[in-house]
């Protein structure tokens, strides 16, 4: 899990530096293509084995699994916009604000029933989002900061729907159509860029792709193992590691540091989190 906190971390600050030269689409579809050739490197052995066009036909929930895919392809894309306005940190955040938005979407969708824990760890957790946007933040644009929590939102509908398809497909198929579908919506952003003359494609900016592409594969890859060995209520919290990373990052290249009010809101999140996660009802 420190591995999947560094890994989002550095995906963040590298695509905040390409951002000077490169359009969000651009960033997105070049990570895009780099972690879905290196999804298939890693699915190799079962694509062989198992994974067959009639193999996919029968899939159970195939509506629930595009969803997922859709979602976290989205909430990606929208945290590569946040990425170029925000600070990494606080882009970052915002972005992960995911488990606490995880008991509210399963309270609609699934009508799950949520205990005392849960209330308590959701309003500690807002208190902490708000203070976290402090008056300089929200000068640059309320709609920032709605869309970057509607990343948060977002990912926790497609973490509801992962768990609901663990009932139905194995873990490959729906790591596959994760990326596949994220690959689809990228070449969709990148074509409308290039149609208005914004989207460019440079041979030289490759290493860009490859470590943004990287990182983030190996978030995923890194917090999908975790999760195999240990419960979601003690990883999940450990997500939020990154932000010691990404404040690093925010000090030496930016010379971002957060304001007292959102080191208070930073930790109020995290252990609002912590409340939710520990909850019977969260896991």
């Amino acid at each position: 899990m420190l591995l999947a906190a560094l890994g989002i971390a550095l995906q963040g600050a590298v695509v905040k530096y390409a951002s000077r030269s490169l359009t969000t689409g651009t960033i997105f579809f070049g990570r895009a293509l780099v972690a879905f050739g290196w999804a298939m490197l890693y699915m190799l052995p079962y694509i062989k084995k198992e994974f067959t066009s009639s193999s996919f036909a029968k899939v159970k929930k195939k509506n629930l699994l595009f969803l997922r895919a859709g979602c976290g392809a989205f909430a990606a894309l929208i945290l590569y916009y946040t990425l170029r306005l925000l600070s990494v940190s606080i882009a970052t955040l915002l972005y992960l604000t995911f488990p606490v938005f995880v008991p509210l979407v399963a309270r609609v969708w699934l009508k799950t029933k949520m205990n005392m824990h849960i209330w308590w760890g959701l309003a500690v957790a807002f208190i902490g989002i708000v203070l976290i946007l402090d008056p300089r933040l929200l000068q640059q644009g309320s709609w920032l900061v709605l869309l970057g929590l509607f990343s948060g939102v977002l990912g926790a509908i497609g973490s509801v729907a992962n768990r609901i398809l663990h009932r139905y497909v194995d873990q490959q198929k729906i790591v596959f159509t994760y990326f596949l579908v994220t690959l689809f919506v990228a070449m969709i952003c990148l074509a409308i860029e290039m149609l208005v003359g914004l989207g460019t494609f440079r041979w030289q900016d490759i290493l860009f792709f490859f470590v943004i592409g990287s990182t983030g594969f190996g978030f995923q890859y890194c917090f999908s193992l975790a999760l195999k060995y240990a419960p979601a209520r003690l990883m999940t919290p450990c997500t939020y590691l990154s932000l010691v990373f990404t404040v690093i990052v925010d000090r030496l290249f930016w010379h971002h540091m957060p304001t007292p009010y959102q080191w208070v809101g930073i930790v109020a999140v995290v252990l609002g989190v912590v409340l939710i996660m520990f909850s019977e009802k969260a896991t």
